[in-house]
């Protein structure tokens, strides 16, 4: 199956990101847990993981220019792949590596539906970037809830995880683009290259938007660890047999 609407495929990629992210952080508690990781080890985790997403963002901005649309679901297909390994993790070391490779992947997947959905705005005229967003953040609540249920029914991380990477694979496959569709790369001169010089003012906003996004991660990231611990919500295995 192939979605011929390159609107609805920005749409598409931005909720599979989302239903990964919202099951992430609803089954953190239990990703730490498996882990043997304390909180610094976590913390130290979540940190590489935005590493490796800085890396391969600037790296994939660099080969959309060269290869359009067609990345898109390859970079979407990556990070399915990704997805299920947080399930997998047995100590902090395997935990660490792990969340490198899913921050590398999130952040080509990332830039890449975002190429898109400003591509299309462009090309077509009409508002599309905050509906995608809108998009990203319904998923995450969506998933969110869903993988509550899915704890509550005491259901596995690997299968959570395995779900979430089978419905992000699931985008990858419809968001293919269309072989009729064109698709011409900027002039050679005008293209990035990995390793340049970046303006000033570019690093100043660069720096303001890391700084929103780290807000932003510490309670996606530490939300339902701080309930279970915190504010004693318990499991939900526990919570449903009273």
């Amino acid at each position: 199956m192939r979605i011929r609407s390159p609107r609805t495929r920005a749409l598409i990629g931005f909720a599979a990101l989302g239903l990964f992210w919202g099951a992430w952080g609803a089954a953190l508690p239990e990703v730490q847990r498996r882990s043997h990781a304390g909180d610094a080890d976590l913390g130290l985790a979540l940190v590489v993981l935005a590493l490796g997403a800085l890396i391969s963002m600037r790296a994939t901005g660099v080969l959309i220019d060269r290869l359009g649309p067609r990345l898109t679901p390859v970079t979407i297909g990556l990070f399915a792949a990704t997805g299920i390994l947080p399930a997998l993790t047995g100590s902090t070391v395997e935990l660490t590596a792990v969340l490198f490779l899913l921050g590398a992947a999130a952040g080509a997947m990332d830039v890449a539906i975002n190429s898109d959905a400003v591509r299309v705005e462009v090309a077509s005229g009409r508002p599309l970037l905050n509906l995608a967003h809108a998009a990203f953040s319904v998923a995450v609540v969506v998933s969110s809830l869903a993988t509550g249920l899915l704890r509550w029914a005491g259901a596995e991380p690997i299968a959570v995880f395995g779900l979430a990477a089978a419905l992000v694979a699931a985008a990858a496959l419809v968001a293919r683009p269309s072989p009729a569709e064109t698709w011409s790369p900027p002039p050679q001169q005008e293209r990035p290259r990995f390793l340049q010089r970046v303006p000033g003012w570019l690093l100043l906003l660069g720096a303001l938007g890391a700084l929103a996004f780290w807000i932003e991660n510490a309670w996606q990231s530490w939300g339902a660890v701080h309930l279970e611990r915190t504010l004693v919500a318990g499991d939900a295995p526990s919570v449903r047999s009273r």
